[in-house]
């Protein structure tokens, strides 16, 4: 991997942001958003009133979630290249970032196909799946707040000298999912500050998911910057980590180690993998 596709990756963060606040705030026009105890029909004229917009505005978000996956995996290889032989947390990173793209997707499928037939069908219809898209939007998070877990304790486990990421990012990261996490008691509100178009579980938990989004990206094209500089500085041949020139060698390792044995040259196949753990185990 080099330095031009890892950056790349990383411009997804910001891309997502200015693509996906676009379609929620300026397309969608869901600033202010309609309280759940909107009547039906009212929502019905609301959503006929811009529904060209308002379905750009779901496509342009619907785009926008898929760009969460190389964003979110340009971060969690800094998790892989940190951890030993069983890098049960990149794993656990991977995974929980997979769903999490899945979900967030899937929740401006729910706001289009609120628009779809619009005036066409009984409003409560059009309203359960409007709801349908709320309860999305603030439910589908615990992949992503376990994701953001695992990459705040990656860099907090992270030894010291060799920290691409500051230590309050890893801190700042798991108060944030705390912080999204406050979506969740909308199901029990249909009026005041806390339902799905309230403060408390939308728009701080907005608020704060797209600021530690652009921090972190920030941050993160500082560690590719410091990684660069660092594979510049080694000696000796080496690949390093980025930019590998053409006439680097590429060389195996003169030995690797599998369960308690230790084997003195890398087994050219299978067959000699087992013979030489044999032959270590009768020693």
């Amino acid at each position: 991997m080099t330095p031009a596709a890892h950056r790349l990756c990383l411009w997804m963060g910001p891309v997502l942001t200015l693509m996906y606040l676009s379609g929620f705030i300026f397309l969608a026009k869901f600033a202010p958003i309609p309280p759940p105890n909107i009547a039906a029909d009212q929502l019905v004229a609301w959503l006929s009133g811009h529904k060209t917009s308002y379905q750009l505005g779901c496509l342009l978000m619907l785009v926008a979630g898929g760009l969460l996956a190389p964003w979110g995996a340009s971060l969690s290889i800094w998790t892989w290249k940190t951890e030993s032989r069983f890098p049960v947390i990149f794993a656990a990173e991977i995974a929980s970032l997979a769903a999490a793209t899945a979900l967030f997707v899937i929740i401006a499928i729910f706001w289009g196909l609120a628009s779809y037939r619009v005036g066409q069908i009984s409003p409560e219809i059009t309203q359960m799946l409007f709801d349908a898209g709320w309860f999305l939007f603030l439910w589908v998070g615990p992949p992503f707040y376990l994701w953001a877990f695992f990459f705040g304790l990656g860099i907090l486990w992270n030894p010291p000298a060799h920290q691409m990421f500051p230590r309050w990012i890893g801190f700042f990261t798991m108060a944030s999912a705390l912080c999204w996490s406050m979506g969740v008691m909308m199901v029990f509100f249909r009026s005041g500050p806390t339902t799905f178009a309230g403060m408390l579980p939308t728009w701080i938990p907005l608020g704060d998911f797209f600021t530690w989004m652009v921090l972190v990206s920030i941050l993160g094209f500082r560690a590719i910057r410091l990684q660069t500089r660092m594979c510049r500085e080694e000696d000796g041949p080496g690949l390093g980590v980025y930019a590998p020139r053409w006439d680097d060698p590429i060389e195996e390792p003169g030995w690797v180690i599998r369960g308690a044995a230790l084997l003195t040259e890398t087994p050219r196949n299978e067959v000699d993998f087992a013979a030489e753990a044999l032959r270590t185990e009768r020693v």
